[in-house]
């Protein structure tokens, strides 16, 4: 499991000085290194050998070219991501494009009926309106009224259409060519630069003050890969623990003409100006420690030495004040000591999760599938306020539960099972106009990815089985199977639901801490409701739980009166095709 961990470097002028001539020579490199690979298309091999003569060090240039890879590498699976975004967009006004042609055309067959109408039974000269004509023209206008706002919102909808296929044209055209662009100090930020456009948006009081940030972001960084067989696991930025000081290695351009200046000899020369030449090559930081809870940071990385590779990295950032403030960041693989064989699995029950914007909900369930009661807590909800969050913060928030309800698995020794959520598909679907604003706001804060990533390393150090489960009808099933006889709510019922889906489901994958179940049947019964065992056998004979879902509805507060009537609806007139239901309603599936 890759942790990164963070230490705050004390610097004197002189060494920040250099430090700030070290990181935008090297990040002059980095980006000479991807308009080698990606503008002059060159081989590895070529690029390597001209960056060598631009006065890098090997494991510089090494360092440089697998950043420059990474990056493209992401770029190509994030242009990939857009497309389908772009594709599904433009797939879906189509759609409604064509359903308002067909409402247009149907508006103005109407039209000309009522305009025939109208004309019948138009008055003669002199002679008032009668009322059957007002009737007439009072239906003319709202047909009219309603025709000219189809056709306005056909309208803009062609324009976006033709701007998204637009778009759509030139990305695939990109990714044809395999053409990417890359702004090294980050798009938004030179989106912001202060001009005539963007006086009132931008942040920035001068060109001077952007200018500060702009070469903060775009030369402010150091990165070196690691190596086991180099000392500290690095052979650039090597983190000495015994005295806590950071050696870093200059560019050879810097180091050169910190030769030059004091009369050091870059080769040969005699033996006694080794030692000189060395203290030009290399800068010495005092005062370098990982600060951790109970020193976590410090121990996983003296444990990495010699047997793991640790990749570290020095920037900056510009604080509130504009003070320029380093970082040293290292990166390394630390072992979970998770064992499959060891491990808890859904044989001494389950801990079911469910998440939404507001928290996590979650309920004990036994191996025979009921609810824990006795001797322990049973069901409960954690909640959150995600929304306005940056994404450190949110993260922070979000493990924080994460790690409160991985303590609580522990406890009571139970596996944890949560939804096998697809949100790229959902989001996408957002950003394409499928539903309504709110529920955009709430799905854009809501960080399911986030968690799934945070709970699953959670178990792994718990050492504990996550299964992931299909979330389909779990607040639906949850609530009018379970919910009701437990006196429990919505939430809390459909993590039940999902605790059950994980205990009966069968696996069909298994990665590392996580195990994939196939979704499990649940018997379409409601013991609670008033009717006779025989009469519910018949009355829901065929129905789904499809049906159900559209006889509840959107609204939660009438989820129980509305399950009533539909089930004394089904008892009266058993049918599996019949669906009493108490208003127009979409399928909820969570």
């Amino acid at each position: 499991m890759l942790h990164t961990f963070e230490a705050r470097l004390n610097l004197t002028p002189e060494l920040a000085a250099l430090l700030a001539a070290n990181s935008e020579r090297w990040s002059w490199g980095a980006r000479k290194a991807w308009s080698l690979l990606y503008r002059q298309n060159l081989t590895r091999t070529t690029a390597y050998a001209t960056l060598t003569r631009e006065g890098f060090t090997s494991h510089q240039v090494d360092s440089m070219l697998t950043q420059a890879e990474m990056r493209h590498a992401g770029l190509v699976e994030l242009k990939k991501y857009e497309r389908g975004q772009l594709e599904l967009a433009i797939q879906r006004r189509e759609c409604a494009l064509a359903d308002k042609g067909k409402k247009i055309q149907a508006l103005s067959k109407r039209q000309a009926k009522l305009r025939a109408q109208r004309d019948k039974v138009a008055p003669k000269p002199g002679k008032a309106r009668s009322n059957r004509y007002l009737t007439r023209l009072a239906r003319l206008r709202e047909v009219d009224t309603e025709l000219e706002f189809c056709r306005n919102w056909v309208a803009q909808k062609e324009r976006v259409l033709t701007a998204k296929r637009g778009k759509l044209s030139a990305l695939l055209k990109a990714i044809d060519e395999g053409r990417y662009s890359l702004c090294f100090g980050s798009k938004k930020l030179l989106q912001q630069r202060p001009g005539e456009h963007n006086t009132e948006t931008t942040p920035f009081a001068s060109v001077e003050d952007w200018h500060e940030a702009w070469d903060t972001a775009r030369n402010g960084q150091v990165w070196s890969i690691g190596h086991t067989a180099k000392p500290s696991g690095n052979s650039e930025l090597q983190w000495l623990p015994d005295t806590n000081q950071l050696r870093v290695r200059l560019t050879d351009k810097l180091a050169h003409e910190r030769m030059d200046a004091l009369g050091i000899p870059r080769s040969g020369g005699p033996q006694k100006v080794m030692p000189l030449r060395m203290k030009c090559r290399f800068i010495v930081i005092d005062g370098v420690d990982f600060a951790s809870h109970r020193g976590a940071a410090r121990a996983a990385l003296i444990d990495a030495f010699g047997k793991r590779p640790v990749t570290m990295r020095l920037l900056q950032r510009l604080s509130p004040g504009g003070e320029r403030i380093w970082y040293l960041q290292a990166s390394v693989d630390v072992p979970t000591g998770f064992n499959p064989e060891t491990a808890r699995t859904r044989e001494a029950g389950v801990l079911g999760l469910d998440l939404n914007a507001r928290g996590v909900a979650w309920a004990v369930v036994k191996p025979d599938g009921n609810r824990l009661r006795e001797g322990h807590p049973q069901s409960g909800f954690l909640g959150w306020d995600l929304k306005g969050l940056s994404d450190a913060v949110r993260k922070q928030v979000i493990g924080t539960t994460v790690a409160e309800l991985a303590r609580l698995g522990k406890r009571l020794g139970l596996a944890v099972a949560i939804e096998n959520l697809d949100f790229a598909t959902k989001k996408a679907g957002l950003r394409a106009g499928g539903v309504n604003k709110r529920y955009n706001e709430m799905l854009s804060s809501f960080a399911s990815s986030q968690f799934a990533e945070l709970m699953t390393r959670a178990c792994e150090k718990a050492h504990v089985r996550l299964y992931l489960v299909n979330p389909s009808y779990s607040a639906v099933g949850g609530f009018t199977k379970y919910g009701r006889p437990n006196r429990i709510g919505a939430d809390e019922s459909a993590a039940l639901w999902l605790g059950r889906q994980a205990l009966y489901g069968i696996p069909w994958k298994t990665v590392g801490a996580q195990c994939f179940v196939k979704r499990h049947n649940e018997r379409l019964v409601f013991s609670h409701l008033p009717a006779t065992p025989k009469q519910s056998k018949t009355a829901l004979a065929g129905a789904q739980w499809r049906d159900v879902a559209r006889a509840l509805g959107k609204n939660r507060k009438r989820w129980g009166e509305n399950l009533r009537n539909w089930f004394l609806c089904q008892v009266e007139t058993p049918s599996p095709q019949t669906v009493c239901e108490p208003g127009v309603a979409s399928l909820p599936t969570g």
